[in-house]
C-alpha cells in the first residue's frame, strides 16, 4: 500500500510496511489519522467476513420424519374418525318423534369438534408428505382438506352450527371427489394372499 504525501510543498510517495519506522509516514499517521485507518480496517473485515458468510450454503439435511401408515391405515385411523366426528356434531335429524339438533351443548363439545377439525386439517398436510403424495390433482384436494378443515374449526371456536353444518358439507364434496378419483380397494397382504393360493 502506498501513499501520497504532501511536505513542505514537495509531493512524495511512500509506501506502508507493516514496521511503521519512516519518519514521512510517522508524520503523516497522526493519533486521530490511526483511529481513523484502524476503524476503516476493522469495517472493511467485518464486510469482508460477512461477505464469505453469506457465500458459503449451509448443507441442507434431511427432515428425520419416519412414515407409520400407508395411505388407507391413515384415512382409517386418523382422517375417517375426525371427520365422522364432525358430520355427527352438524346438522339435525327429523323423526316421527321430531327434529333433534346435533350440534354440542357445551364448551366442551365444541373444543372436541373442533380438535377433529383440526386433526382433519393437519391430514391435509400429511396426504401432501412425498411419500404419499399422487400427482397435482391429489395435492389440491389435500389442500382443499387444510382448507375446510380451517373452516371447520373456525365454526366449532365460534359455536356456530349453520357454519359448521356447512363446512361439514365441503368437506364431504372434497372426500367424495378425491375418492372418485383415487380410491382403491385395500390390497391383500402378501401373507393372506398366500394363504389364498394355497387353498
Amino acid at each position: 500500500m502506498a501513499l501520497i504525501l504532501l511536505r513542505n510543498k514537495t509531493l512524495r510517495l511512500v509506501s506502508i510496511s507493516s514496521s511503521i519506522q519512516d519518519e514521512d509516514i510517522q508524520w503523516w499517521l497522526t493519533p486521530q489519522k490511526r483511529r481513523l485507518i484502524s476503524k476503516s480496517t476493522a469495517l472493511a473485515c467485518a464486510v469482508l467476513l460477512t461477505l464469505v458468510g453469506c457465500s458459503q450454503e449451509t448443507p441442507e439435511i434431511p427432515t428425520p420424519y419416519r412414515v407409520v401408515t400407508d395411505i388407507h391405515r391413515t384415512m382409517e385411523l386418523i382422517l375417517d374418525p375426525a371427520a365422522e366426528h364432525l358430520w355427527s356434531s352438524a346438522g339435525s335429524i327429523i323423526s316421527s318423534e321430531g327434529e333433534t339438533d346435533l350440534s354440542p351443548t357445551s364448551d366442551e363439545g365444541w373444543h372436541k369438534v373442533e380438535r377433529s377439525a383440526a386433526v382433519l386439517a393437519e391430514t391435509g398436510n400429511l396426504l401432501m408428505m412425498p411419500v404419499r403424495e399422487a400427482g397435482a390433482d391429489w395435492i389440491k384436494f389435500s389442500q382443499e382438506l387444510i382448507d375446510t378443515g380451517e373452516l371447520a374449526m373456525k365454526a366449532a371456536m365460534d359455536q356456530d352450527r349453520d357454519a359448521l353444518f356447512d363446512a361439514g358439507g365441503r368437506i364431504y364434496e372434497v372426500c367424495l371427489a378425491c375418492h372418485s378419483q383415487y380410491w382403491a380397494a385395500q390390497p391383500v397382504s402378501g401373507s393372506a394372499s398366500k394363504r389364498k393360493g394355497n387353498e
